[in-house]
């Protein structure tokens, strides 16, 4: 039993779900309960054999009732979790039930940055640091899905590390495609960009995913290059009205930069000339393996998960963390660049090797098998 916060689509857990669960099927009998009603992987999850409840209980204690009493109407063999939500109803729930719980660490939580992020208090958030490790007690085995989450997490709450295995995730080659000249100049006449330089980046709109660094960097990277073109993809979120008026502060047109929610950011990845990923914090980056697999030009914060990402810095541009000033350069410098097939056969390379959905599928398995032995 999976269970997760929603299916919506858009962010990186429910979409690496996506990618493994028809690799898991004829080894791993697949239940998804969901507590949104964010629903549009499952009918793709419905297909690939996986079946899927959606609780309709908004409280947290409706929703431990109603996941404990589905436990023992079928009996899984383990309860495995993913975010906070989810962790919370799924631990409990599994220990009133006798089933043991697994649980995946896919961000970095708890720290200074947290602490600083608009509207975040202080309270609320050690508040949820000792929920989340109070309920980490009853977890038989964790999975972290870079050695960055395993080592901070494992600090923040309080686990011993021998309970905890890094795993990246995965993508299916089918799902993201492969990067050609003409893909990239068939996407680049629908967006009506032209041979512009084009700056993209997808996330939602929250604090963590920096995107209010990209805008305020934007009047340096025009500066180089005046007919540059900046697109954003992603849903929006609590700062979606501060991302605006940032966009007509640096005389961006708001309706014209942000897309909204897009089930095409491979294509995005395919014609932009700098993919910017300007996070200040990730678990991972999942976005960033849809771009190696594509070898996309990436300009990205300097954070170690995205560095466990590309070990011998083959193919991504970093820039200091918050630093807008040395943003605009990185990406001015990468819009100026003429040739990047190097980079690109660099990244590709490392996805086929190590982030293929097949080879992280089978990885997750033996981790199941593993949490059932404890």
């Amino acid at each position: 039993m999976y269970v997760t916060p929603g299916l919506g689509g858009s962010g990186g857990a429910e979409r690496s779900l996506a990618a493994l669960a028809p690799h898991w099927k004829g080894q791993v009998d697949l239940h998804i309960v969901t507590l949104s009603e964010r629903s549009g992987l499952e009918p793709a999850l419905r297909e690939s054999g996986a079946e899927v409840t959606q609780l309709a209980e908004r409280s947290l204690l409706g929703r431990i009732r109603r996941l404990h009493k589905l436990i023992r109407e079928t009996e899984p063999d383990l309860v495995h979790s993913v975010l906070f939500d989810a962790d919370l109803v799924a631990r409990i729930a599994a220990r009133l039930g006798g089933v043991p719980c697994s649980t995946s660490l896919v961000n970095v939580n708890y720290g200074r940055e947290h602490l600083q992020a608009p509207g975040r208090k202080a309270w609320k958030v050690r508040g949820a640091q000792a929920l989340d490790a109070v309920t980490a007690r009853s977890v038989v085995r964790f999975h972290a899905l870079t050695h960055e989450v395993a080592s901070v997490m494992g600090k923040r709450l309080w686990l011993d590390p021998g309970r905890v295995e890094v795993i990246p995730r995965g993508r299916d080659r089918s799902d993201v495609g492969s990067f050609s000249a003409s893909r990239r100049n068939r996407v680049r006449n629908v967006l009506g960009v032209g041979d512009r330089p084009l700056v993209v980046a997808a996330a939602r709109h929250e604090w963590q995913k920096g995107l209010d660094l990209l805008l305020r960097a934007w009047p340096g990277i025009s500066a180089a290059h005046p007919d540059a073109v900046l697109l954003i993809g992603g849903r929006e979120g609590q700062t979606t009205e501060h991302l605006h008026t940032l966009a007509t502060q640096v005389g961006l047109d708001p309706a014209t930069v942000f897309l909204g929610s897009r089930n095409d950011i491979p294509d995005l990845m395919c014609a932009a000339d700098a993919f910017c990923v300007p996070s200040r914090w990730e678990g991972l980056g999942s976005i960033l393996i849809e771009a190696m697999a594509l070898g996309a030009p990436v300009v990205a914060s300097d954070l170690p998960p995205f560095r466990e990402l590309d070990p011998r810095g083959g193919w991504i541009t970093y820039f200091e963390r918050d630093n807008t000033k040395d943003l605009a350069r990185q990406i001015a410098v990468t819009l100026a660049r003429t040739n990047g097939q190097q980079r690109r056969a660099t990244a590709s390379d490392s996805f086929e090797s190590t982030y293929r959905a097949d080879l992280i599928a089978a990885r997750m398995v033996e981790f199941f098998e593993a949490a059932l032995e404890v």
